[in-house]
């Protein structure tokens, strides 16, 4: 109980130095409040957005967009993952192909899922899905072939068969893998969705507003966006790590 004491206080103090740095720029106005306004006002701009449906609908339409590309991810992902991980020949047939969509960056990709889908949600989801199925993947693929190389010999010689694989070595030992990609995965797949709502544009998103706010210079709201952003990635996460925790406690996550 001291030892999470002691880390929350330490993270706090963090956070702190961060606002006591950014107070003493503007009060010295070595920036223009125009481009960093205050702590104050950007916290009374974040008041003030949260009292206001339109951006409410905003902070709804990321989070469904993250929620869908996150679950078509691992959907697709895992299974895959799990597959090439234990057939070495499936894994050699799709060796080049992963490692250049792992090399290849997301946002060359954004036309392409433009021309395809559209300016819609769906060009949105796509490329997150994209995005956080390639981590996942990877996850999950390296963490087969761990257990493949400790532990298959010894359950074959004593006679177990494809299905006693998978479930006795495969599925517990992809587990902490898996959850450590999705984590990895749902934070960049925000972060895709939030890049395609500025480029695209639309209804709603949290992104969209970010760039709204920018072009008109209401800077304040803009940076009250970004940490409602933030927090929205901050919470994502934390929910899969309390996940984490409770199903592969062994791991040490």
């Amino acid at each position: 109980m001291r030892d999470r004491f002691t880390k929350v206080a330490r993270a706090s103090l963090g956070w702190l130095a961060i606002l006591i740095g950014w107070q003493v720029v503007v009060w010295l106005r070595l920036l223009d409040p125009v481009l960093l306004p205050s702590p104050k006002a950007v916290a009374e701009a974040m008041i003030l957005l949260a009292n206001t449906i339109g951006f409410r609908e905003d902070v709804a339409a990321t989070i469904r967009r993250t929620f869908l590309a996150f679950v078509i991810a691992v959907a697709v992902a895992a299974p895959a993952g799990l597959l090439i991980g234990a057939n070495k020949k499936l894994e050699d047939f799709t060796a080049g192909i992963t490692d250049f969509l792992r090399s290849l960056p997301v946002v060359a990709l954004f036309p392409v899922f433009v021309l395809l889908f559209g300016i819609g949600d769906l060009s949105k989801i796509a490329a997150a899905a994209l995005a956080a199925g390639l981590l996942i993947l990877m996850n999950v693929v390296d963490s087969v072939q761990g257990a493949r190389k400790e532990r298959m010999e010894t359950l074959k010689i004593a006679g177990a068969g494809p299905i006693h694989l998978l479930v006795y070595l495969y599925l517990p030992s992809t587990l902490p893998g898996l959850l450590t990609g999705m984590r990895a995965g749902i934070s960049l797949g925000l972060a895709v969705v939030l890049v395609m709502e500025m480029l695209l544009g639309g209804h709603h998103g949290v992104g969209k507003r970010i760039y709204d706010f920018a072009t008109l210079f209401q800077t304040d709201k803009m940076y009250g966006a970004i940490v409602v952003a933030g927090v929205l990635g901050a919470g994502l996460n934390l929910v899969l790590r309390a996940t984490q925790k409770v199903l592969v406690h062994w791991s040490g996550e």
